[in-house]
């Protein structure tokens, strides 16, 4: 059997690069929010994981893939066989694979095809640089720069946004949202408070956000009336405003949802602001929801909801601030 020739380094790049475009492709300017809503993972659950462990262990798998794709293509490749062998092997055997799977687990098609896509990209774009012995030629070049130029301009353009659940136990926990977004602090005093319009109607108790006002002012009511089937009236305070600073702050004090049968507080700020120093350009909207109560109360089973819940608003006001519309 003919001896295996590997070239480390197109081997190194090869894993690197997809493990790059693994990240952009789950990453909110992509895929994320459609891959986690398929698969049924909670942002809680995300920012759970192990990161260093989860993480290594991509790259080293990334790299095996990069090395036996290496030794199927041999050390005489050309280019045009390279990027052909590494589309047929993402198409044809990983994406066909994961299709028969995904078949007899009964899993959404959305999912196969958000995972089989990065896959077909990943070995494609390997296939490249698994070309052992290629010699470089102009269109090889322009492939690389363009390559290398695409995920930059990917990266810049990503959002910068951070989220985390604090401080968990059974009496409390904190979670925390905060995002670069375009537009100035008194445009985004303007949509919050708007709240009713970035409110999702499935986390009230008439289901519909229509139902909601917020008088934005100290000792003002984030309230929710409205009259069922037979005309009954009905209403609900859900948070009370305590501070509100034009342009900058909006604070309440409020126990949403199932929190407010268990005599627990809760504190949710939202605030709009300028970055500072080198960010001094930038404006950002942080969002925290602090909830305290006793020991008994069970707050940390019930962190994960809230938080995916408090997490889904801030996408909406978000939404909203950017673009006008919270969908």
């Amino acid at each position: 059997m003919e001896a295996l020739h590997f070239h480390y380094p197109a081997v190194f790049s090869a894993a690197v690069i997809s493990f790059v475009i693994g990240g952009l492709w789950y990453s909110p300017i992509l895929f994320s929010r459609a891959w986690m809503k398929a698969c049924g993972i909670t942002e809680a659950q995300a920012r759970s994981m192990n990161v260093a462990k989860v993480f290594g262990l991509a790259l080293l798998a990334n790299l095996v893939m990069a090395f036996n794709l290496s030794a199927f293509l041999g050390a005489k490749a050309t280019l045009q066989f390279g990027l052909f062998a590494g589309l047929a092997t993402g198409l044809g055997w990983v994406a066909m694979s994961l299709g028969v799977i995904y078949l007899f687990e009964q899993r959404p098609f959305k999912l196969w095809l958000i995972n089989s896509g990065y896959q077909v990209l990943t070995y494609t774009v390997m296939g490249y640089p698994g070309c052992m012995e290629m010699k470089p030629t102009s269109l090889g070049r322009s492939l690389s720069r363009g390559l290398v130029s695409g995920l930059a301009g990917l990266l810049v353009a990503a959002p910068t946004s951070q989220a985390a659940t604090t401080a968990v136990s059974s009496s409390g926990f904190t979670s925390s949202f905060r995002a670069e977004i375009k537009a100035t602090p008194a445009q985004a005093w303007a949509a919050i408070a708007q709240l009713p319009r970035w409110w999702n109607s499935s986390h009230t108790y008439s289901g519909n956000a229509a139902n909601l006002s917020l008088d934005a002012q100290a000792g003002g009511c984030f309230c929710e009336r409205w009259r069922d089937a037979a005309g009954a009236s009905h209403s609900v305070q859900h948070a009370q405003v305590v501070l509100a600073q034009e342009g900058r702050v909006l604070r309440l004090n409020g126990a949403f949802g199932p929190l407010q049968d268990l005599a627990v507080v809760g504190v949710l700020t939202i605030v709009a602001s300028p970055g500072v120093g080198a960010d001094a350009d930038k404006h950002y909207l942080r969002m925290t929801y602090r909830v305290a109560g006793g020991a008994d109360a069970g707050l940390d089973k019930l962190a994960p909801v809230v938080d995916d819940v408090i997490g889904e608003q801030f996408k909406r006001l978000q939404s909203l601030i950017e673009t006008g519309s919270a969908s």
